[in-house]
């Protein structure tokens, strides 16, 4: 069965390229039970096993005790992580910077190693593509098997409860609000596994005490619906807006990859953040950011900027393109593939561009961080064109780049 990817209006382009829609790296996560001899749950670090199982280990000894002498500090606790950030005491400060001293590798600049190593526990095995999890409250991971279209809930020790069964449909972009809801995605191709998607959409689920279900799933949001009545990108220029016309015209106007063209109408619901009552969701079709309240009103956060790609003669014959390519720009559709809240209502998302996921074009991955109140348009150091079209963002929303990754996030 073929493994869902961040899939959207760009997947037509990759008929001569490996394909686009590789799995998402499995993400894996937990909690150990807690009991007398066993580290409790605040002191877990999540790590990461590509066997689709869950694991955790413990948090090294001396930030243990580093985190344990902070919380019986209850006069000088730090802001709600939601919270905006304030200034705090130069004390707290130097507190700060001790703690991350102590996360920091052990062999740095000659420090010793720690003679206790730490050890790693599977909390929940035999999973069926674990792509997405978070973690809520009482120690309940919540983990999409998105292979299997299933919403799982393992607890501390272990168990597992299936919250929604989709069917058979991609279930993945998992986040909690701390509480007792959590918020995933749900997406639909016809035929099942294929790049033709006729239903995305965000979901929430209403959890009881216990952490277990209580009543059926709410749609929060249709995004393919959205992206029908708005299409956010549509007026973005994707291909070679940068290269001669009479360059682009000798490009064959029934290959594999068009020359140019602009965002066409597709909704890949893909990964989703809750912060301050407000779901974000990275739509990796509409290649854009959208905000949904809790009654579902939605609105487009940002448009991501397209991502740049020098054609390399290799690539070009490849697909079978003129020579007076070479050296030109392509801009990929960018694709996020998740979205985090920073602390100061900033958005961090991640981009798997379009095209080649190999290293052929080279390390197109990138990450692109969002800041609310700098302005009204998109903007990106990468991506000035005199060429470009590119929609405002919703007012007082900007971008700018805050990180490139060293490859496609996988």
């Amino acid at each position: 069965m073929a493994r869902p990817g961040p899939s959207g209006a760009h997947s037509f382009l990759l008929c001569s390229w490996p394909t686009h829609r590789s799995a998402v790296a499995q993400h894996a996560s937990g909690r150990l039970p807690v009991d007398r001899t066993a580290p409790s749950p605040r002191d877990v670090r999540l790590v990461v096993r590509p066997d689709d199982s869950l694991t955790s280990r413990p948090v090294p000894a001396r930030l243990a005790r580093t985190r344990a002498s902070r919380s019986r500090r209850r006069d000088r606790a730090l802001p709600d992580p939601g919270a905006p950030m304030r200034r705090v005491p130069t004390v707290l400060a130097a507190a700060a910077t001790a703690l991350l001293l102590a996360a920091a590798p052990a062999t740095a600049h000659g420090g010793r190693h720690d003679p206790r190593p730490p050890t790693v526990t599977d909390i929940a095995t035999g999973l069926v593509g674990p792509l997405s999890l978070a973690v809520g409250p009482h120690g309940t991971t919540y983990v999409a098997q998105s292979f299997a279209g299933l919403l799982t809930a393992v607890g501390r020790d272990g168990s597992q409860t299936t919250l929604y069964d989709s069917g058979g449909a991609e279930v993945g972009g998992v986040s909690s609000d701390g509480h007792r809801t959590v918020t995933f995605t749900e997406t639909v191709s016809d035929p099942p596994g294929s790049p033709t998607i006729t239903a995305s959409g965000v979901w929430t689920q209403r959890l009881d005490r216990r952490g277990a279900a209580s009543g059926a799933p709410r749609l929060l949001v249709d995004t393919l619906a959205y992206e029908q009545a708005n299409n956010p990108d549509g007026g973005v220029t994707y291909g070679l807006r940068d290269t001669d016309p009479a360059c682009v015209a000798q490009v064959p106007a029934d290959g594999p990859i068009p020359a140019l063209y602009t965002g066409v109408v597709d909704s890949h619901a893909y990964a989703t953040t809750t912060s301050r009552g407000t779901t974000y969701v990275a739509d990796a079709g509409a290649n854009a950011v959208l905000s949904v309240d809790h009654r579902g009103r939605t609105r487009t956060v940002a448009v991501l900027p397209a991502q740049p790609a020098v054609i390399t003669a290799e690539a070009a014959a490849g697909v079978g393109w003129p020579a007076c390519v070479v050296g030109q720009t392509y801009w990929f559709e960018p694709v996020p593939t998740d979205v985090e809240a920073g602390p100061r209502g900033q958005l961090y998302v991640s981009l798997l561009p379009g095209g080649p996921e190999d290293a052929s074009l080279g390390a197109r991955g990138a990450c692109t961080r969002w800041t609310r109140g700098a302005g009204r348009r998109a903007s990106s150091r990468r991506a000035s064109s005199a060429r470009r079209t590119s929609p405002s963002p919703t007012a007082g929303t900007s971008t700018s780049p805050s990180c490139s990754a060293a490859g496609s996030p996988r």
